[in-house]
């Protein structure tokens, strides 16, 4: 280890007593001459109670009530020893001779004369008495606690607390080392995924059970990453076309899970809220006809219907699909399976595997020959562990702390720890094992709940929140101390990388059991509360019910609140709490640290957070607050205030520059127009993530000079603004070398005339050569400053480089010189023509690490050159878009790594010239040939041809390129696409003539019907998925033929002038989804739809009249889906529709002529039977819903907009199962709003939107309401009285209502 990482082991291992009772203390009573002999008596109680409390642990091995008891008596001793330091060191603001202006205010307000007196003229503490009862009184609580070490069987124990020092790893340990003993498993678990034998070939679930720690999550990501996803470079093994994970944990939640699988699939953050519906119908979009591999890892539920909820999802993919589920049940594997009852059972890990895995971690390079000694007692602790991997991986990243001590060693194996029957005995030892100041962090972690993915910056923040790090540390570097906390966590294995991708932790099971275990009494147990404990947390959105129950009881010893995000409301703001209950609950809390009210629908912080001397931690992010209240700049210890995404958020308070300890302010994404003066006496922040110049201000550019310590992200708007370079030369910005990104932006104007005053101001902030990403936008100068890339490749460590809207910007600097330069941005640069030698620099092989190149609205660019001479650009580039080039011409196509190309907008774009490379050791050259995943050209009128190279892609798709003479002829892509804009047809039989069969699974053509005929689509009988596009007078030439469709599709999508079409719909025996818009018919032929549809769309047929009932006839067991939309002149639905009893999901919109739905029969299924989604929007003529229409038990979700003639009564009834209602622009539903929707006693998702007359909601929305959503009652006037009803309240949005004050609940 450094020097520093040394210190870091030393301070992470300091006594109890001596992180508590630093000299800060010391000084502090000396100073204000309170009896420092209190000091000495609690430090010698302090030490006792630590060694006690190491002998304790060992007795809680076993059950032990009464050893328990005491433990958390000693700990809650400890903690308000902590409490009362923590609070007379508060009482003075650092670097201050005087007490803080609030407790000088009681002391002017006292009857005591006395007090005053002595505070004034002898310098003594004015509640000097007071202090030092409250001391004396915990000092007497700890002497009492160690007096009852004899009859509890006690001894202080100090071995373990001098061993702790100096024991601490910041490095870990690859998890892929660590994987061993699994290659038998691994083999057969891949032998069951690609056997395409037996009946469960198109839908294989396999289950993985064993018991936890076993490895079962281990071994499903090992299997997981060693298939390709489309998007992989090719190999010779198994393909599947999607994959994805997710953890499901004990707790089933349908929606967030399937939310998860989408989000893995996608690698995008799901935009579909928590609409259950929504998100099993996109993921079904996601997989419908693919070849998928998804784990489900950690399935708990053993109901039936929760597992159908998940199975349904992955019925629509293609036959090799495989589902891995990992699970402690053969009960759950039994569920599940797809095989009579089939799982893989996961045994222990044998002696040797053991012994493999175990020398994997503790010896370097597997070699325990060179510790001949260890090699017994190694393989004693090994058979201790009893073949769980867990187990070995923890034990052997302790043994790895202590190097090759054979006593230490020994004393690990000798441990009565091993005995212990509730907590694998492994995990435990790790933990006690670790530095005192580790402990304290893990233990913290206790508030999460299992399961709970986090990142190191999240934990990082609220251990500096608590105040664990400061008392452990000397000096400043709280950071530093904190990662290298983390990092040995890791590396121990307390804390693991996320299954699910990203820079995510999850800790395992067994290891959350363990910090319950260490932690307990600590955190509020919502079924057993307690006076005495220190930290709340919840699920936001979820639990806030279980805050009304404690409102009476009075936590005043809690130091965190925190509530946490669900992955069912992941992103989701807006979320309630009683303005009252929040009121009440934070009066009480006097010693919080860490306080977060972050998504809540809060217009104002609570006035008692001003009373709140001991805060580090704020986080108000996304809530609805205007400002600060100045009495939170009087919290001088707070470290972290976060501000992000409030958008009604304008100013600072002026006086935010006292809180000196202040270290992250995070303000992106508000609407700050101005920054207070002083900021640059916050000199220990780290991070300011936004920084804005306002007009006259420019003199508050110099407060960066004293900000030395900047790290991460700062992004500085209205450069525009700076009137005097040197204040900016000041700055100094060049010194700021933990900055890792900077965004820096001008107000964008098209004519400024200021391109001078820009360029100087670029030059002079001149940042530090470590930076990782920059952003430059908005400015006006003609060129861009030397410091950027310069003659050399100064910034060494650029990945990030974004240039946009420069609009005067005339030429780049040599970007291609950049070494380690990732992804980069040109956007809008209006006055660059040219991409040529300058462009690349003098770098052998420019852009040589670029990996993503994005070239937008270049409007002047017009030329774009190969690297000069034999020099080969862009080796590494696998994504690159180019779009709104209107001047380019030609492209150079030199990218030999390419996997995804889109061109769009292009309108000049003639050709793409084929560049070539030289083999190594060759003087010959050869046509770059690779891979490509997705080929995409679209809206660039002028292209001629395309190169043969791009034949090799999986999906390749031509859109709206009319002049486009030859298509090359794919032969091996999969995914297929020639679309025109214009109405132009594409040379399509000669992209067809050589298409492989087996090769072709998706094909989106637009064509007329002679050259569809032509091209014998039929042929393709691999085909799963089929688009045509038939443009109006496209029926020329193809007289009566007849056009057969391929015999196997799934999916069909016709559009245009297709009628001829419609009567091969019958011949498809497999089509389970159907798609016609833009028909030019009145009425459907005489055709029966197969009796294999379970999706039908009707769109944009715009002269459609009737839908024949024989149409659906064949359907009624099948169809689960009907969508019409945009057929105005259809003056009613089919009768037929009433026999569709499988029916879910019904969606109606734009339909005019429709003034009622198919009316039902009185006995027998219909469908309302099934039906669980109804939509019906913007249906002018529609007066009313079906008679019967409460007989719809399993409507779930109905949405109700733009129907002015609808009216619904009481005596039609209400479906009573019904969870989400939204009413849009319904005029005539204000009886509804008042009689029927009080009735729907048991609805938990409200909107209601557009009701122009209703003044009053009172006594109209049932109490069941959860999520509540009141839009565009211009005429309502009050909610006060209609919110504290809804007791179970927890999301709500009031907008577009003038009349109604929302600070009066919030």
């Amino acid at each position: 280890m450094s020097g520093v990482e040394v210190a870091i082991a030393i301070e992470a291992g300091k006594a109890l007593a001596s992180s508590l009772l630093s000299p800060k203390v010391y000084d502090f009573f000396t100073k204000w001459k309170l009896d420092t002999s209190l000091l000495d008596k609690l430090e010698i109680q302090l030490n006792s109670a630590e060694a006690l409390l190491s002998d304790a642990e060992e007795k809680l091995i076993e059950d032990n009530t009464r050893v328990d008891k005491w433990a958390q008596k000693a700990r809650f001793a400890i903690y308000d020893a902590e409490d009362l330091l923590d609070r007379i060191l508060a009482d003075v603001p650092a670097g201050s001779n005087k007490l803080r202006t609030d407790i000088m205010d009681l002391v002017e307000k006292s009857n005591s004369v006395k007090d005053k007196l002595k505070y004034k003229l002898k310098g003594i503490h004015p509640f000097k008495k007071a202090i030092e009862e409250e001391l004396s009184e915990i000092i007497q609580r700890l002497q009492f606690l160690a007096a009852q070490k004899t009859a509890l069987g006690l001894k202080e124990k100090r071995e373990l607390a001098s061993y702790r020092k100096g024991r601490l790893t910041t490095s870990f340990t690859n998890e892929t080392t660590t994987i061993c003993g699994r290659s038998k498993d691994r083999k057969r678990i891949k032998r069951l995924i690609n056997s395409r034998e037996g009946n469960d070939d198109a839908l294989r679930i396999i289950p993985i059970v064993g018991m936890g720690g076993i490895g079962k999550t281990t071994l499903a990501r090992m299997v997981f990453h060693e298939y390709k996803s489309e998007d992989s470079n090719r190999s010779d093994g198994v393909v599947f076309e999607v994959k994805g994970w997710a953890c499901v944990s004990d707790e089933f939640d349908a929606t967030r899970v399937i939310k998860s699988l989408l989000e893995s699939i996608t690698g995008e953050e799901s935009k579909l809220g928590n609409n259950l519906e929504l998100l099993q119908r996109e993921l079904k979009i996601k997989m419908q006809g693919k070849r998928f591999f998804i784990v489900l890892d950690d399935l708990w539920s053993e109901k039936h219907q929760e597992w159908d909820v998940l199975k349904t999802s992955f019925t629509v993919g293609a036959p090799g699909s495989r589902v891995i589920v990992t699970t402690r049940s053969k009960k759950v594997a039994h569920i599940v399976s797809t095989c009579s009852d089939f799982f893989y059972g996961l045994d222990k890990l044998g002696e040797d595997e053991s012994w493999s895995l175990f020398k994997t971690i503790v010896f370097s390079n597997r070699n325990s020959s060179a510790y001949l000694k260890l090699e017994d007692i190694g393989k004693e602790i090994v058979s201790k562990c009893k073949g769980l991997p867990l187990a070995l991986k923890m034990i052997g990243g302790l043994l790895v702390s202590n190097g090759h001590d054979e006593n230490e060693w020994r004393n690990i194996l000798n441990d009565k720890i091993w005995e212990n029957t509730n907590i694998i005995p492994s995990l435990r030892l790790s933990y006690f094992y670790l530095p005192l100041g580790v402990q304290s962090c893990f233990a913290y972690c206790s508030i999460f709940p299992k399961g709970y993915l986090f990142s190191m910056e999240e934990v990082i923040l609220l251990w500096l929140g608590e105040g664990l790090i400061e008392k452990f540390c000397e000096g400043n570097r709280y950071e530093d101390v904190a990662r290298a906390y983390f990092t040995h966590l890791r590396s121990k294995f307390f804390f693991q990388e996320s299954s699910s991708g990203g820079p995510m932790f999850v800790m395992h099971d067994l290891v959350h059991d363990l910090a319950v275990h260490v932690s307990r009494g600590l955190f509020v147990d919502f079924s057993n509360i307690s006076v005495q404990s220190r930290r709340l947390t919840y699920m936001q959105g979820k639990d806030e019910l279980l805050l009304n129950n404690m409102s009476s009881i009075k936590l005043r010893h809690l130091r965190t609140f925190l509530p946490l995000r669900g992955d069912r409301f992941y992103g989701q703001d807006g979320f309630y709490l009683q303005k009252k209950l929040l009121g009440e609950l934070m009066s009480n809390f006097k010693l919080l640290r860490v306080m977060s009210l972050r998504n809540y629908e809060i217009s104002m912080v609570p006035k008692s957070v001003g009373d709140m001397k001991l805060l580090r931690y704020i986080d108000l992010s996304s809530t609805n607050i205007e400002h600060l209240p100045n009495n939170i700049c009087r919290l001088y210890n707070l470290q972290i205030l976060l501000l992000s995404d409030c958008r009604n958020f304008k100013r600072l308070p002026a006086d935010i520059c006292n809180l000196i300890n202040l270290r992250y302010l995070k303000i992106d994404g508000t609407e700050l127009e101005e920054m207070p003066d002083g900021i640059g006496r916050l000199t220990n922040i780290r991070t300011l993530s936004k920084f804005v110049i306002s007009r006259g201000k420019s003199k508050q550019v110099r407060e960066f000079e004293g900000l030395l310590n900047l790290q991460g992200e700062l992004h500085i708007l209205g450069l525009n603004n700076v009137e005097d370079t040197n204040d900016v030369v000041i700055a100094g910005f060049k010194n700021k070398e933990f900055l890792e990104e900077l965004d820096l932006e001008w107000e964008h104007y098209r004519v400024r005339g200021t391109e001078l005053d820009d360029e100087k101001v670029l030059d002079a902030i001149d940042a530090h050569k470590k930076l990782k990403s920059l952003t430059i936008k908005g400015y006006g100068g003609k060129r861009l400053s030397d410091w950027i890339v310069g003659v050399s490749p100064s910034f060494t460590n650029m990945v990030s480089l974004c240039i946009t809207d420069c609009f005067n910007c005339e030429a780049l600097p040599s970007l291609g010189n950049l070494p380690f330069l990732k992804h980069l941005t040109m956007e809008r640069l209006d006055r660059v023509e040219s991409f040529g030698e300058e462009f690349y620099g003098d770098s052998h092989a420019p852009f040589q690490a670029l990996d993503e190149l994005n070239i937008l609205g270049m409007e002047a660019l017009k030329t774009w050159c190969f690297p000069g001479g034999d020099r080969v650009g862009f080796k590494m580039l696998r994504d690159l878009h180019i779009k709104k080039c209107d001047e380019l011409i030609k492209i150079p196509y030199c990218f030999p790594a390419l996997v995804r190309l889109c061109i769009s907008s292009c309108r000049n774009l003639v050709k793409l010239e084929t560049g070539s490379v030289a083999e190594e050791g060759s003087s010959s050259k050869t046509e770059y040939r690779h891979p490509f995943w997705l080929i995409g050209i679209y809206g660039c009128p002028e292209l001629e041809e395309v190169p043969n190279s791009f034949a090799n892609s999986d999906m390749f798709q031509i859109e709206g390129c009319e002049k486009l003479l030859s298509v090359l002829r794919s032969q091996h892509g999969p995914n297929l696409t020639l679309k025109d804009r214009y109405g132009v047809p594409l040379p399509v039989e000669v992209a067809l003539q050589e298409c492989r069969d087996e090769m072709m699974e998706e094909l989106t053509i637009q064509t007329s019907l002679s050259d569809l005929f032509i091209a014998k689509i039929d042929r393709f009988t691999s085909l799963k998925s089929l688009t045509l596009i038939i443009p109006v007078g496209s029926m020329d030439g193809a007289g009566d033929v007849r056009i057969r469709l391929p015999p196997n599709l799934s999916h069909l999508c016709i559009c245009g002038h297709a009628k001829i079409l419609i009567t091969e719909l019958s011949n498809l025996h497999s089509l389970t989804k159907l798609d016609l818009s833009s028909l030019v018919l009145e009425s459907f032929p005489d055709v029966e739809l197969p009796s294999t549809l379970k999706s039908l769309s009707l769109a944009d047929c715009v002269a459609l009249r009737s839908i024949p009932d024989r149409l659906l006839s064949a359907c009624s067991k099948s169809l689960r889906e009907l969508c019409i939309g945009n057929c105005p002149n259809l003056a009613s639905l089919p009768s037929s529709l009433s026999t569709l009893h499988s029916l879910q999901r019904l969606y109606i919109n734009n339909c005019d002529g429709i003034r009622q739905l198919p009316t039902i029969s009185s006995s027998g299924p219909n469908y309302l039977t099934s039906l669980s989604i109804l939509n019906i929007f913007d249906c002018g003529a529609l007066e009313c819903l079906p008679d019967g229409f409460h007989k719809a038990t399993t409507l779930r979700e109905l949405y109700l907009s733009y129907c002015p003639r609808l009216c619904v009564t009481e005596v039609l009834g209400f479906p009573a199962n019904l969870r989400r209602l939204h009413i849009c622009d319904c005029g005539k539903m204000k009886p509804f709003v008042k009689t029927v929707l009080p009735t729907i006693t048991s609805l938990p998702d409200l909107h209601l939107e557009g009701f122009e007359d209703i003044s009053t909601l009172d006594h109209c929305l049932p109490e069941s309401i959860e999520i509540l959503t009141i839009r565009a009652f211009p005429r309502l006037k009050s909610l006060s009285r209609v919110i504290p009803n809804l007791k179970h309240l927890r999301i709500l949005k009031v907008q577009d209502c003038p009349l109604v004050d929302t600070k009066s609940w919030s």
